[in-house]
């Protein structure tokens, strides 16, 4: 991972060279012969199916599952030296890589024969050639090896022939044969699942007992293993036995079969996930929600395994990760003695121990698509047209809002939180208490990283427009405010001023002059919405103005966009948020830089410039925007900056979220 410099655009030029234009086809050249033909449909011949069953066996014999059947076919042809037509090769690989896949969440696995599980490759079974499923059932009767023989009955069970069940019974009894005698792994537990889904399918008790009993036969063969190495191949069967069989009278001891084992799993597993899967199986056949002791139990067994999982870690930073985990679900199990013991362990590991660095993470953007945003600023003769289109572009810099409360939900799904402690300047600034505010902050994060992406254009362009133009005077820019929609020439001309700041690179000054007049802007819309709450707050409390929060609360409700009442939010105010408006008022700002400057000078421009009207569609307030980005470019990197958005907020939250809580914990009175 290489580090950039964030303020740095880059830009490339590709020169076509004249030789390969030279050499470019004429489409006048094009004729009917060179397009590639398709694929012939496969017309059935009995003639194919002794050598047809021949290849099948010999790709079945290794428990095909899917992608793995892509050559099998290709290479049996080879080495058994036989004569097929095409066709008839492409539908034997078709049946052959069809996927057989566990299925997600639930016990069992399917056959992929229906849409919603295929890619383009394949057609639904439904939908397959009759010509094609005349080979399936002739080959049926042809092929010796069992797993050639159930992939076959499967998909004519799939297909609905007549006297389908038999086919599914048969494809059922196929599968049991083909594990048969095989070293155990991954391809047998899903031959297993497939054959048990099967019998459940057509409520078929006796091969469903017969398919539990191979089952547990494996689940002790892989017990008896030391070391467990293949829990892809334990895990999806101990699965299914927690599923109450049709078999009433094996109830009872499949019951405490299955516990047992899972017993023994819980006292020794060391891995997260398969510590909470064993925890989940062991509550599933508890059934009842109740605090019984046997639940206590599981959850004791559970923390357990946990801090093993911590003592285990191989060193100060992954034990530390592996202690929060461990608090975390001691708290949603009530084990709140449990918790302290983990959080008080979690303190007194050293910072200087842990050796925590910095993770930092660049996303490369095209050049074209940040030029195609740049160029417009600069193409006119005359320095208002890049002034205009500063101020009147549609896409707001944090971008859409219910794209970061999407990522922060996915974010914190499932997931049960300890108090955060937001660091800012080396202080503790604010505690995150609930999951609401810890989804708030990855919104603020997700959101901080789309605007500072966004702000890097905006600096620039300004950069663009100073360097091919010179700068404007304060009255020309005022002016272009006032033309835009601006109605107070005093909040105009300090917008003005913001700019020139801007280009003498003087941003603190820039940040005093706009930030007071951005919330003197609100007021001002306020009471031409016909809005009381000036007046109101004024006769309440004498002297003082209503806080900017309020102020733009109400606007949103009134008029504003969701999208830019965030964006101004997330910039101005805090605690979760960049909190810029207090941060000025307490001494606090000093270092703000180009990116942030523009971003204020965005912000000032939506407010000053905004225009109330009132028509069919009630009040609102809007950006004076007449002119817009080309529609094409302007999507292409909306979803680029969203991507890079989500992509780096993942990247970091983890990592920045672990340094600010150990600092924190170490910081005195937090």
């Amino acid at each position: 991972m290489t580090d950039t410099d964030p303020g740095a655009l880059s830009s490339e030029v590709f020169d076509l060279d004249s030789a390969d234009v030279a050499g470019q086809m004429d489409p006048a050249d094009l004729v009917d012969d060179d397009a590639p033909s398709a694929s012939a449909s496969y017309v059935f011949d009995a003639a194919d199916v002794p050598a047809a069953a021949r290849v099948l066996d010999h790709a079945f014999k290794d428990l095909l599952v899917g992608a793995d059947g892509w050559g099998a076919v290709e290479h049996a042809v080879k080495e058994l030296d036989v004569a097929l037509p095409d066709s008839c090769q492409r539908a034997l690989t078709l049946l052959s890589c069809r996927p057989l896949k566990q299925n997600v969440g639930v016990a069992g696995a399917e056959l992929a024969v229906d849409a919603a599980s295929l890619s383009t490759l394949w057609a639904r079974v439904a939908d397959v050639a009759d010509d094609e499923v005349a080979l399936w059932t002739a080959l049926a009767d042809a092929v010796t090896v069992p797993a050639a023989h159930a992939r076959l009955e499967d998909l004519l069970f799939a297909r609905k022939v007549p006297k389908a069940g038999g086919y599914g019974r048969r494809a059922a009894r196929a599968y049991l044969d083909a594990v048969d005698h095989r070293e155990i792994d991954t391809r047998t537990t899903v031959y297993l699942l497939r054959a048990w889904t099967l019998a459940r399918r057509l409520k078929d008790l006796s091969l469903e007992n017969s398919a539990l009993d191979v089952m547990i036969d494996h689940v002790n063969v892989l017990m008896a293993n030391r070391n467990r190495p293949m829990p892809g191949a334990l895990y999806p069967l101990l699965r299914v036995l927690c599923e109450k069989p049709r078999d009433s009278s094996r109830v009872d001891d499949l019951r405490r079969y299955v516990n047992t084992v899972l017993k023994t799993l819980a006292a020794s597993e060391t891995l997260e996930h398969l510590i909470a899967e064993v925890a989940r199986l062991r509550r599933k056949l508890l059934g009842s929600g109740e605090l019984t002791q046997e639940l206590r139990d599981v959850h004791a067994d559970e923390i357990a395994g946990l801090y093993r999982q911590a003592q285990d870690a191989p060193n100060l930073a992954v034990r530390f990760m592996h202690l929060e985990t461990a608090a975390k679900v001691a708290t949603s199990r009530g084990l709140h003695e449990e918790a302290k013991k983990f959080v008080a362990e979690m303190e007194v590991i050293n910072l200087d121990d842990i050796g925590m660095e910095v993770i930092r993470a660049s996303s490369a953007i095209p050049t074209w698509v940040i030029e195609s945003q740049l160029d417009p600023y600069t193409e006119a003769s005359d320095w208002r047209t890049g002034i205009r289109l500063f101020c009147t572009d549609p896409y707001v810099p944090t971008g859409r809002t219910q794209h970061h409360r999407a990522l922060a939900a996915t974010m914190g799904k499932d997931m049960l939180r300890l108090p955060t402690v937001l660091i800012r300047n080396g202080m503790p600034r604010y505690t995150l208490n609930t999951a609401e505010e810890q989804d708030k902050e990855d919104m603020a994060r997700s959101a901080g990283i789309q605007a500072n992406l966004y702000g890097r254009i905006l600096a620039e362009a300004l950069e663009r427009i100073s360097q091919r133009y010179g700068v404007p005077a304060v009255e020309e820019l005022t002016a272009v405010f006032l033309e835009l929609g601006a109605v107070d020439p005093r909040l105009a001309r300090s917008l003005a001023k913001g700019f020139e700041y801007f280009w003498a690179r003087d941003h603190e000054a820039l940040a005093g002059i706009v930030i007071p007049k951005i919330e003197a802007a609100a007021r001002a819309l306020l009471r031409e919405l016909d809005e009381g709450i000036y007046q109101v707050q004024a006769a309440k409390n004498p002297g003082n103005y209503p806080y900017l929060s309020v102020l733009l609360d109400e606007l949103e409700m009134l008029a504003l966009d969701e999208d830019w009442a965030y964006f101004l939010r997330w910039q101005l105010l805090g605690p979760i948020g960049l909190n810029l408006r207090n941060e000025y008022a307490h001494g606090f700002i000093d270092d703000v830089g180009p990116v942030q400057a523009a971003l204020l000078l965005r912000a000032a421009v939506v407010l000053i410039t905004a225009a109330p009207i009132t028509d069919n569609s009630g009040r609102r307030i809007e950006v004076a925007a007449t002119t817009t980005m080309p529609p094409g470019r302007d999507r292409i990197l909306d979803a680029i900056l969203a991507r890079t958005s989500r992509t780096a907020s993942r990247i970091f939250l983890a990592a920045e979220v672990m340094r600010g809580r150990l600092r924190a914990r170490h910081l005195p009175n937090t």
